[in-house]
């Protein structure tokens, strides 16, 4: 399929969009995640499980991405088997609606020499207390080993928490709430687990950190320095055989 990046290419088709609401766009990631590893077609029952979803919010997903056209569904005696008819519109469809944008952020500080470092040691403590975490966007592309020049000037954090606990959470990573001039990390209030759910230990160099999967990563990417450059890169990393 070759290179992907945030722009619609011109074969891509015009469609009604797709809300993808609540824990409907872990069943999009997934269905992409799946489509990358080769793993399709699927069930319902099977989506949901690898999705961390109820049985129920994987169906309505499927048939909300069946309307539109999207996945494609045909039934083989009592099972229906689903499948993905276009990934690249898929894969946009999930960075246009669940993508870095639509993340509520929070702005903070946490010391480290490097974003990695800072990345690492963010990982260290969730590991230690409890909090769910997953770095993304340009440092957890790096993490997967999309290597480019130069840092960018803030950590992208997704972090499995509500803004009614995300103090608590904060105060548990050593992370210190500050203005937007003087943070190093954007948390993203992930309540919906798109980030950490399937996250992994990576490392890089001498660092390690817990990164969102490669697909959250790619979504994350949009708006940032050189994203679209990176997402290039991703894209055809994902799609090599396994």
């Amino acid at each position: 399929m070759g290179t992907l990046s945030f722009a619609r290419s011109p074969g891509s088709r015009n469609r009604s969009p797709v809300p993808l609401q609540k824990r409907q766009g872990a069943v999009a990631q997934e269905l992409c995640a799946l489509a990358l590893a080769k793993r399709l077609p699927t069930t319902a029952s099977e989506l949901a499980m690898a999705a961390k979803v109820e049985v129920a919010v994987a169906s309505s997903a499927v048939e909300s991405l069946a309307r539109h056209g999207y996945v494609r569904k045909e039934r083989s005696g009592s099972t229906t088997w689903i499948s993905v008819d276009d990934l690249s519109d898929l894969a946009r469809l999930l960075a246009h609606r669940t993508g870095w944008k639509h993340a509520k952020t929070v702005w903070a500080y946490a010391y480290g020499r490097s974003l990695l470092d800072v990345a690492a040691r963010l990982s260290g403590s969730a590991a230690s207390t409890g909090v769910d975490v997953a770095v993304t966007g340009r440092i957890g592309a790096t993490y997967l080993g999309i290597i480019g020049t130069g840092e960018p000037t803030v950590l992208r954090l997704r972090a499995l928490t509500t803004a009614e606990e995300a103090p608590h959470a904060f105060a548990h990573l050593g992370l210190e709430v500050v203005d937007r001039d003087e943070a190093n990390v954007a948390v993203a209030l992930d309540r919906w687990a798109l980030g950490t759910t399937h996250a992994s230990h990576r490392s890089f160099q001498q660092h390690s950190a817990t990164v969102a999967p490669p697909i959250r990563v790619w979504c994350d990417l949009e708006g940032e320095a050189r994203g679209t450059e990176f997402s290039a890169q991703l894209w055809e990393m994902m799609q090599r055989p396994r």
